[in-house]
């Protein structure tokens, strides 16, 4: 009960204080970092033993309701490995058996793009709090007693849905776990995608369709420039539902990027690198002039990524690397939880129980996360 009340009023000192990234280089962290350090209430404890159950511990699942629910879905379902050894051949048993997952959707600081450019260090501490959320084994019933408790999982290992907390939040939290004496375990979007296109070598020509907020915030650039790379980046933002696949290879081809493309990543967590890979071969077998000069812009090894994908196969390479896996022969299970201000305020986190649940969300999960509504289990009802 202390640790979860200690998050309060780190908010409040927070308030008044106002190649991937090592604590060792010149980035300076946010002020809610050292509030947490300095904590001796047992807050910074449950920092420096993460991942505090090791195998047992869950895979949390941090972002917008939307796309937590989406990348769950994936999770849940994904099938790319071979479970004995690894390799990439599908073995009919899903890839995290055994494993729990822990949303936390996080409604109250979302949609997160609303931070950029006016308060990115806002979208810092949010990340940092939601983090340290998921690594606590205690969350609340209700917003309104911090008395009414629930134990929970504590994360081993802490999955950002968001592309702009791959900018503004992960260093703080890799950073925080560090300092703290912890083993930082973190995957975002942008660099499980980047991460993914360079699977096939450094010297590749890349391409990400992304929305115009995130293109505009330069996260993918950012993210990029620190991989040490001889890669080129180009960020795109045609719309596909207007435009599709070939309005995507048209402002490639017209940007003055290298060419041909080797890759696009989708940043869109409801895009389907399927679709599009059929649209790129029909272009490949067409005759029209457009047809040819646009089979022109994709390499002979062309592929495409989806952010979802991308972040299954990279939370499995993590795990399997630090021997994360439980290996109980088991389906996935899921629990939800989301933010909620209390009577002061301040963000806690809450179950969240069917009962309870809005009909927006029930509706998106019935609509495209079927199993993570059928694996969706709370008992506090």
């Amino acid at each position: 009960m202390k640790r979860l009340s200690i998050i309060l009023s780190i908010a409040a000192v927070a308030a008044f204080t106002s190649c991937r990234e090592t604590v060792f280089t010149p980035r300076p962290t946010i002020p809610l970092v050292y509030s947490i350090l300095q904590d001796t209430s047992g807050f910074k404890d449950v920092v420096r033993s993460f991942p505090m159950d090791g195998p047992n511990g869950s895979i949390a699942i941090i972002g917008s309701p939307e796309e937590s629910i989406l990348l769950a879905e994936s999770l849940l379902t994904a099938d790319f490995v071979n479970n004995i050894d690894g390799s990439l051949t599908p073995d009919h048993l899903p890839d995290f058996s055994g494993e729990h997952f822990d949303l936390l959707l996080d409604p109250v600081n979302t949609p997160y793009g609303g931070f950029i450019p006016e308060n990115p260090d806002g979208l810092r501490e949010a990340t940092v709090r939601l983090s340290v959320f998921a690594m606590d084994t205690l969350c609340r019933l209700n917003p309104y007693s911090a008395d009414n408790l629930k134990r929970k999982s504590g994360a081993k290992v802490l999955l950002l849905s968001s592309a702009y907390m791959s900018e503004w939040g992960q260093f703080d939290v890799d950073t925080l776990i560090q300092l703290a004496g912890g083993t930082p375990l973190t995957i975002s979007p942008v660099q499980a995608l980047l991460e993914e296109a360079l699977t096939g070598g450094e010297n590749v020509n890349i391409g990400v369709w992304a929305s115009a907020s995130v293109a505009e915030s330069g996260v993918y650039e950012s993210v990029h420039s620190g991989m040490c790379s001889a890669s080129a980046l180009k960020v795109l933002t045609p719309e596909l539902k207007d435009e599709g696949f070939r309005g995507i290879l048209s402002q490639y081809r017209l940007s003055g990027s290298p060419m041909p493309m080797n890759v696009l990543l989708l940043d869109d967590f409801g895009a389907s690198a399927d679709g599009i890979m059929a649209e790129a071969d029909s272009i490949r077998a067409g005759f029209s002039e457009e047809d040819l000069a646009l089979a022109k812009v994709m390499a002979p090894d062309f592929r495409v990524v989806e952010a979802t994908s991308a972040l299954c196969r990279s939370c499995y390479r993590m795990m399997r690397k630090e021997n994360l896996f439980t290996h109980n022969i088991s389906y996935p299970d899921a629990s939800l939880y989301r933010t909620e201000k209390d009577r002061a305020g301040n963000l806690v986190l809450v179950e969240l129980s069917d009962r309870y649940m809005p009909p927006t969300w029930a509706e998106f999960m019935d609509a495209f996360a079927e199993n993570t509504r059928r694996f969706y289990v709370s008992d506090n009802d």
